[in-house]
C-alpha cells in the first residue's frame, strides 16, 4: 500500500488512525527519531481517540477525564527523516476505573511496524483528587467505536 491515505494491514484492528509527518527535530545525534518522541506520537494518537469518544468534552463538564497510569514502547525499526508515520490506537481492555489503550506506528515509506505501545488510563475526579469508575456514557462510546472499522484521521 504505497498510497498515503491508505490504511496498512497491520492497522486494521485499530478503529482510530492518524497520520504525522515526520519533521527534522524530531532526529536525535544517530540520525533516527529520539525515543521519547514515540510517546509523543502515542500521545497524539490518544487525544485523538479520546475526542472521538468525546472525552475531553465531558471533561470540561464533570472535570472527570483519563490519566496515564503507566506506558511502555517496544521498538522495531528505526524511523528518519523525510517520513510520514501512521499511529492506530485502541482500547482492548477495561475494569472498573481503568483501561489499557494500545498504539502501533507504522513507517509510510517502509510499511511496516516501527513501534507498539500501550498505556493504561485511570479514570480521575480532577474535583475531588481521586481515580473514580469509568463513566456509563464513556463506556459506552468505547464500546461503539471498538465496534467499527479501522478509520484514518489526517492529521
Amino acid at each position: 500500500m504505497n498510497e498515503s491515505n491508505s490504511v496498512p494491514s497491520q492497522l486494521v484492528p485499530y478503529p482510530s488512525i492518524i497520520q504525522i509527518p515526520i519533521a527534522w527535530g524530531d532526529m536525535d545525534a544517530f540520525g533516527h527519531v529520539n525515543n521519547v518522541n514515540f510517546f509523543r506520537y502515542f500521545e497524539s494518537a490518544r487525544v485523538n481517540y479520546f475526542d472521538e469518544v468525546q472525552l475531553l468534552e465531558q471533561m470540561k463538564l464533570t472535570g472527570i477525564g483519563a490519566v496515564v497510569g503507566s506506558t511502555d514502547c517496544r521498538y522495531f525499526l528505526p524511523i528518519k527523516y523525510p517520513d510520514s508515520i501512521w499511529v492506530g490506537s485502541r482500547i482492548s481492555k477495561m475494569s472498573t476505573t481503568s483501561f489499557i489503550m494500545e498504539y502501533e506506528i507504522v513507517s509510510q515509506t517502509k510499511i511496516k511496524t516501527c513501534a507498539k505501545g500501550s498505556a493504561k488510563m485511570v479514570m480521575f475526579d480532577f474535583n475531588k483528587n481521586r481515580k473514580v469508575s469509568i463513566p456509563e456514557k464513556l463506556r459506552n462510546a468505547i464500546e461503539q467505536i471498538e465496534s467499527k472499522p479501522s478509520c484514518l484521521a489526517n492529521r
